[in-house]
């Protein structure tokens, strides 16, 4: 048995036969797409499993040089600060820190807003589950230990039909006492020698409370949404004392207190007004 080489040579030129506007491409792989000018992201059960918020599930998915700061929760890529949003509506940071991994569907990274987000830098939109019927209770806490400080928030949400109700509230306090400083200085000139002491103790309290009830109603692309936000703001004590010593002793005390009670009220919604226009 003998194989017989075939060839092929095509001998005409290149031509192009007609053209044809294509859509948005879409490149997937296992949980992952580029759609258009975002990427959409599906988190796995792996990444859900090991992690107790939005934040978490977002640091799970390991999108190159995305950072979240472990104390404040921001969230940067490249030293440029994202804005958080959760289903298209602005939204801060309590409320990602209180999203159940559960809920998320899925979450689109906008590393070159255009649209509604073209006023930001880089935005980060969380898409959740729609329920019909149901709600739940959560609760986390953080209490340091060594040092006075501790962080606890509690959020519930009930869902019937298209109307969600979704109450979050929460505190924190700081305390710091007996801090002392001691600084002694030494000068020497040609002429003379220069000394200068001084001494500090610093105390300060500071504590932080808020509260916010949020009511959305859904169907389908069209929603709209209320937010009602209060939060306390006190600081009670803001003390330092001490003395500096040059030629003379100079005793030093002050003491700064600040209080603020801020209320806030968002309307927001999103109006399909035809296939390609929406009012919002």
């Amino acid at each position: 048995m003998a194989a017989v080489p075939v060839f092929a040579q095509n001998t005409g030129k290149d031509s192009i036969v007609s053209t044809k506007a294509l859509d948005d491409v879409v490149v997937s792989a296992s949980n992952i797409s580029r759609v258009g000018d975002h990427l959409v992201i599906y988190p796995n059960s792996q990444q859900r499993k090991h992690a107790v918020n939005g934040f978490g599930v977002l640091e799970n998915l390991n999108i190159p040089g995305l950072i979240i700061d472990a104390k404040s929760n921001q969230v940067d890529v490249m030293g440029l600060q994202a804005t958080l949003y959760l289903n298209g509506q602005e939204c801060d940071i309590r409320e990602i820190q209180m999203l159940r991994p559960r809920d998320i569907e899925k979450i689109e990274y906008h590393d070159a807003p255009s649209g509604k987000y073209a006023k930001d830098k880089l935005v980060v939109n969380f898409i959740t589950k729609q329920y019909r019927y149901g709600g739940y209770v959560q609760a986390d806490g953080l209490q340091a230990i060594g040092y006075d400080h501790g962080d606890y928030n509690v959020a519930t949400n009930y869902v019937k039909g298209n109307n969600s109700y979704t109450v979050f509230a929460g505190a924190n306090y700081c305390h710091v006492d007996g801090t002392k400083t001691w600084n002694n200085e030494n000068y020497q000139f040609p002429q003379s020698l220069f000394d200068r002491e001084s001494y500090s103790k610093n105390s300060y309290r500071n504590h932080q409370e808020y509260m916010q009830f949020r009511y959305q109603n859904q169907k389908g692309k069209r929603y709209w949404v209320g937010k009602f936000t209060l939060v306390n703001l006190s600081t009670p004590r803001n003390a330092s004392s001490g003395f500096a010593k040059e030629s003379t002793e100079t005793d030093i005390f002050s003491n700064i207190r600040k209080k603020s009670l801020s209320p806030k009220i968002d309307l927001n919604a999103n109006l399909p007004l035809s296939k390609n226009q929406t009012l919002t």
